[in-house]
This record gives structure tokens, C-alpha cells and sequence, in this order.
């Protein structure tokens, strides 16, 4: 929901606003559609807003091509159930092959795969066209690969073939894409803007056929609707998911985000609340009726970032579970 013309740049987290809540934290995300020749890979159309951006560089070769990874190691408490290991291992490129076509690659090391591929092509200053396998640009979040997240994300976690247009003007931008064959398409809107000492970011997402775009078996129709507020060092965001069923499945999220500085580090701390029925319809991918997450994270500098998080669930069934996880980041 905030601007975003596909070339993003993916572990650029480590930039001194860090945003790692389960829904945005107000990232600052460049509205053009059209690059220059040295422009940050960072700087991408509306279809991926769900991407953290902004990849500060020193020469146009580095703002050029970025390669990046992740590595989450993860210890989880279910019951009786104990586990430790490493949950998620990616390597990432992203490239501007010309001033107007970015691509995107990312791969997946823990269960080898190239989980995402896809390219912006910069039609206008305004418009721009994405096609190939992405994550659905549905609701917001600061960080499509977020530390443990949340069933809401949770929805978007597997990619798809879309391909769709993106206009940006201004604070507002509009996406609306349609899945390989057509058949099933959505609807992408955001409006940032501020007044007073305070900033927002405004979305709503739309999906015809939730079962063709999202990871969840329900054949109806779904919708976002978010808004966060941030001012100085404080941030706060609301976001309500509804996938159509025959008993609607409902989640509300609520994310806190406090910024500071950390012997000299740029640090966040931030705070998520979740609760509804999405468990209801797709327990089988593992959501849960409440969770609570507490993330802090530390930019190492503009390329690194270190986080940890804990991260407790208590599905319909009562059942509670544990888990507390630890990632380092870089992009290069």
C-alpha cells in the first residue's frame, strides 16, 4: 500500500528507520515509477509495497545491483514438542538492468527453490507494469520477510504468477493485477501523507478468489483495510483482514513501534497483537486465534541489521506455543 515500483531491494532493513512491526510501521518508500540510471534498487512502484526498500549506496555500480540473504535461527516450545534450528536461509538479487527495467530474484537455501522472480518495467513517470512470480500485494507490511510472522502475513507468504499496473502520483498510488490465466484479479490502494508533527499511511486491498492469490483455501473474496500513524519516535498501526466465506474469517492486528538510538545504533522495538477467526477455515497452515510478538531489531550500519523476537500464540483449541527467533540481514 505505500509506493513501491517492483525493483525492490530486499534486506535493506538496516536503514536508520527501521520498520519491523507485523503491519507497517510507516516506511518511507519513494513514489516514482521511473528511475534514473544510478537510482536505488530500493525505490519500487505501488504492486510492491509489501517489500522493504530503500538500499542507501555510495556509486551507481552498488545502487546498480544488490545482493543480499537472511538467515532466521529459531526455538520453538508446542506443548511437549521442543525444536531449534534454522527456519529460513535466502540469498536475494536485485538489479536495475536498464533506467527503466528492475529485477527481482529470491532464493530460497532452506528448502532450495526460487521463491520469487519477477520484473518492473517503468512505462511512464507515473505508470509501470510487473509481471512474474512476486507475493501478493495485499495489506501492509514493513517487511514481507518478517521475523516470525503473524497469521495476517501469514496469507501472503507463498508466491504467485501476477503480473498487473501500477500509477503513482504524488502521496497516492493504485495497483491492479490478475493472476496467470486472468481469471482472478485484486486491487491495490494507499495515500500517505502528514499533518502536524504526524505522518500516515492510509490502504486497502482487494482479491477476488482469496484461494488464487493467498494461502488459504477459501474461495471468497478478501480484504485489507490498514492505517498507521507515526510521529517522532512513535508509530501505530491498525489493520483489519476479512476473507468471504460462509462464516466471514476476521483477524485484527495491532502493531506499536518505538525508535531510538542504541550505543549509537539505530534500534526498533515493537509490539504485536493479533486476534480473529482466520484459523477457522485454515488451521492446516498453521494460524492461530491470538498472538502477541515482541521484536527488537539494531541496524548494524545501512547494510546490516541484526533482530529478535518472541513470539507466542494460543489457537481455538487452546493450545499455546512458543517461540523465540533471532535473524541476522545484510545486502550488498
Amino acid at each position: 500500500m505505500s509506493s513501491r515500483p517492483i525493483a525492490v531491494a530486499l534486506a535493506a532493513i538496516a536503514t536508520a528507520g527501521i520498520a519491523t512491526s507485523a503491519v507497517a510501521a510507516y516506511p518511507s518508500h519513494s513514489h516514482s515509477t521511473k528511475s534514473s540510471a544510478c537510482a536505488s534498487v530500493g525505490e519500487s512502484s505501488a504492486m510492491h509495497r509489501n517489500s522493504v526498500s530503500q538500499v542507501p549506496s555510495s556509486s551507481c555500480w552498488a545502487n546498480n545491483v544488490h545482493l543480499g540473504g537472511l538467515l532466521t535461527v529459531d526455538w520453538e516450545d508446542k506443548d511437549v514438542t521442543k525444536s531449534l534450528g534454522a527456519s529460513n536461509v535466502a540469498l536475494f538479487l536485485d538489479a536495475d538492468v536498464t533506467s527503466d527495467l528492475s529485477l527481482h530474484l529470491n532464493y530460497d537455501l532452506s528448502a532450495p527453490s526460487l521463491t520469487e522472480a519477477y520484473a518492473d518495467y517503468a512505462i511512464s513517470d507515473n505508470f509501470s507494469f510487473s509481471a512474474g512470480s512476486m507475493f501478493t500485494p495485499f495489506g501492509h507490511y514493513s517487511d514481507i520477510y518478517q521475523l516470525l510472522p503473524g497469521k495476517s502475513q501469514s496469507l501472503i507468504q507463498d508466491a504467485n504468477n501476477i503480473m498487473g499496473f501500477t500509477y503513482a502520483q504524488g502521496s497516492m498510488s493504485a495497483s491492479v493485477f490478475a493472476n496467470e490465466d486472468a481469471k482472478s484479479y485484486g486491487l491495490d490502494l494507499a495515500q500517505n501523507g502528514s499533518f502536524s508533527d504526524y505522518s500516515y499511511h492510509a490502504g486497502f486491498s482487494m482479491v477476488n478468489k482469496a484461494a488464487d492469490f493467498l494461502n488459504t483455501a477459501a474461495t471468497g473474496k478478501a480484504y485489507d483495510m490498514n492505517v498507521t500513524v507515526a510521529s517522532g519516535q512513535f508509530s501505530l498501526a491498525l489493520a483489519h483482514t476479512i476473507i468471504s466465506s460462509a462464516d466471514d474469517d476476521k483477524n485484527t492486528d495491532v502493531s506499536l513501534g518505538y525508535s531510538f538510538d542504541s550505543a549509537g545504533y539505530g534500534s526498533k522495538l515493537s509490539l504485536d497483537l493479533a486476534s480473529g477467526t482466520l484459523g477457522a477455515l485454515t488451521a492446516a497452515n498453521g494460524f492461530n486465534d491470538s498472538e502477541m510478538g515482541l521484536t527488537y531489531e539494531v541496524a548494524l550500519n545501512k547494510y546490516a541489521s541484526v533482530s529478535a523476537k518472541y513470539f507466542k500464540t494460543k489457537d481455538f483449541s487452546t493450545t499455546e506455543e512458543d517461540k523465540i527467533a533471532f535473524r541476522i540481514r545484510a545486502t550488498f
